[in-house]
Parts: C-alpha cells; structure tokens; sequence
C-alpha cells in the first residue's frame, strides 16, 4: 500500500511539470515526503499512546516535518522539484 501511495504522488509530481511519468526524481521526491508524514505520524500516535498533551503531540509532528521537509530540500535542489 506504501508503494503504490509512493507510486501514485510520483505520478502526480511528474505530470504536474509534464516530466515523464517514470521520472526518478518525482520517486525520490514522493517516497521522502511519504517516509516523512509516516514517521511524523508514528511519533504522534507514540505522544497520544504516553498521554502527552494534544499541543505536545502536535508540536513533535510539526518539528518533524519541518526538519524532513528542509533535508527534502536539499536533496531535491537542481531538480524541477525544488
């Protein structure tokens, strides 16, 4: 099931700037912010597991997103996706 949402962001991004639909860099792109929203996902499920505030549970995911979204960033930098 992660594959094929890995799959179908990829196509998503490629058609959006008419780049080929088996373009790398459109995989690559999808499967770091797939990897990002799961893993900032877990570690929201993890705070609400502990019993952690709503605001804490919420601002953990936030950090990480920020962070997986500026290390996307960079990794993508000289591509169409950047």
């Amino acid at each position: 099931m992660r594959d094929e949402l890995i799959d179908d962001l990829a196509t998503v991004l490629a058609g959006a700037i008419k780049r080929p639909l088996a373009d790398a860099d459109a995989r690559l792109a999808a499967s770091m912010v797939v990897t990002a929203v799961t893993v900032a996902y877990a570690e929201g499920l993890r705070g609400h597991k502990a019993r952690r505030s709503a605001a804490s549970t919420r601002e953990a995911f936030l950090q990480i997103m920020e962070r997986s979204f500026s290390g996307i960033a960079v990794v993508l930098k000289g591509t169409p996706y950047a």
